[in-house]
């Protein structure tokens, strides 16, 4: 049969069976390798010899070079230009980084760099390279990112799949948890992923927490929000108010029907002062009388 394409690449026909290769400058026989066909080095899979392309070297799952046409490379650091080391997914070697080769472990022995879209001219070994100072967080898609309560927020953001916390205060990361945060006060995690300072309007508010239940604040102990007030570090401040303090117990505090959700006045007992009462009754010893100063007195002449 005439050389060609088709006979060359036909194994079955040569004894040994063995794949051979059509060069067009060599028509009159098959070639055993392309080595000596002018220019047309890539030995396709089909039997033709074919110049070095993105498409040839493709065709055969090596890279191609446009600084170095002489060959197809099994990866890009064989490229003679010495910029062009990136393998890029369609075949080529490029010298311009992008986040899909700056994510990708395999362009650098097993290690994942990150993308600063503000310093495109290199991958980057951790987010704090990044040409602008705010872009310091590392997210899972390799890309850098300014703190935010969105980003901190954000479990897809992170490789362990862990949201983090936002401080306002303190921009220079996204943190595991509010004690972290440079300032002192913003120590209250806050569903949103925010940290704020304890405080009624904070502690109070059912929105500010994951499980939708509001904490009270105590003002002698502002290290957190508190489930009770009892709780709180001062063994004084004990009754639960409506606006989710904590104070101590007293005629005008037990006497107020503002500071009760349910707006009913309680009573002071003097006598058992670890909370306001419905009525004297609770109050120890024989302190039963209701007073209208919500004060609970003992029964007397003068009573």
């Amino acid at each position: 049969q005439a050389p060609s394409v088709a006979t060359c690449g036909d194994a079955s026909l040569f004894s040994p069976p063995a794949v051979h290769y059509f060069c067009s400058d060599q028509p009159n026989s098959c070639l055993t390798d392309c080595a000596s066909c002018t220019g047309k080095v890539i030995e396709s899979n089909d039997g033709e010899c074919l110049v070095p392309s993105l498409s040839s070297c493709g065709g055969v799952q090596k890279y191609f070079c446009a600084a170095d046409t002489s060959d197809c490379f099994d990866n890009c650091d064989a490229c003679n230009g010495a910029t062009d080391i990136f393998e890029v997914s369609d075949g080529s070697c490029t010298a311009t980084p992008s986040q899909t080769i700056c994510t990708d472990p395999n362009q650098f022995g097993g290690t994942q760099k990150y993308w600063c879209a503000e310093d495109p001219s290199q991958c980057q070994d951790n987010c704090d390279t990044c040409a602008t100072n705010t872009k310091i967080i590392e997210m899972a898609d390799g890309t850098c990112a300014v703190p935010s309560k969105a980003v901190c927020g954000n479990t897809a953001n992170f490789a362990d799949g862990v949201a983090r916390y936002y401080c306002a205060s303190d921009e220079s990361d996204c943190f595991a948890n509010c004690d972290a945060c440079n300032s002192n006060a913003d120590i209250v995690e806050l569903a949103d992923f925010g940290c704020a300072a304890p405080s009624t309007t904070v502690c109070g508010n059912t929105a500010n927490f994951a499980d939708g239940v509001a904490r009270y604040y105590c003002a002698s102990d502002e290290s957190d929000c508190f489930a009770n007030c009892n709780a709180c570090n001062s063994n004084t401040d004990i009754v639960e108010l409506a606006d989710f303090s904590c104070a101590a117990p007293t005629t005008a505090v037990c006497g107020q029907t503002s500071n009760f959700p349910d707006g009913i006045a309680r009573y002071y007992c003097a006598e058992d002062t670890p909370d306001c009462f419905a009525d004297c009754n609770s109050c120890g010893t024989n302190f039963v009388i209701e007073m209208p100063d919500n004060s609970c007195a003992a029964p007397s002449t003068d009573v």
